[in-house]
């Protein structure tokens, strides 16, 4: 029960290189990387990709794979990058990449044909944004106040 109180990290980052209060807050954006990945997962609805077990082959596997990043890399990353720099210079909201991911799956079609992708943006913003929180940061407010210091 004792242990349960305490935060353990492992690394094999030096003691010169990080203080502890580094590594603390180095551990708060690793957190981003495990929400991109739970994006990838559940929104994307990647286990559906391979739930027929009996025609999965290593070819099938490898170019569905190199498919999703394609798709990640030519749409969903520049959409994102796009509408997270645009929603706040226009709102002061951050966009949340969960409720972003569920837009872009609802809209795929709309955005992929819209010749000007900002026609979207009042509704990003409505849609995908973060609720303002009183106790503690989003991860985007996060990466903005490192960026400042």
């Amino acid at each position: 029960m004792e242990l349960l109180g305490w935060t353990i990290f492992i690394t094999n980052v030096d003691k010169q290189v990080w203080t502890f209060l580094n590594l603390v807050e180095a551990y708060r954006f690793r957190w981003r990387i495990e929400v991109v990945f739970k994006c990838w997962k559940s929104k994307f609805n990647l286990k559906h990709l391979f739930a027929d077990k009996r025609s999965i082959s290593l070819a099938r596997v490898v170019i569905t794979s190199l498919l999703f990043l394609v798709y990640l890399t030519a749409f969903f990353v520049p959409w994102a990058t796009f509408f997270i720099s645009q929603v706040y210079r226009a709102t002061q909201k951050w966009v949340s990449i969960l409720k972003f991911a569920d837009f872009v799956k609802e809209h795929f079609v709309e955005l992929i044909t819209a010749k000007n992708l900002s026609r979207f943006i009042p509704q990003v913003a409505y849609y995908c944004s973060y609720e303002k929180r009183k106790k503690r940061s989003n991860y985007l407010e996060l990466f903005y106040m490192l960026n400042l210091s």
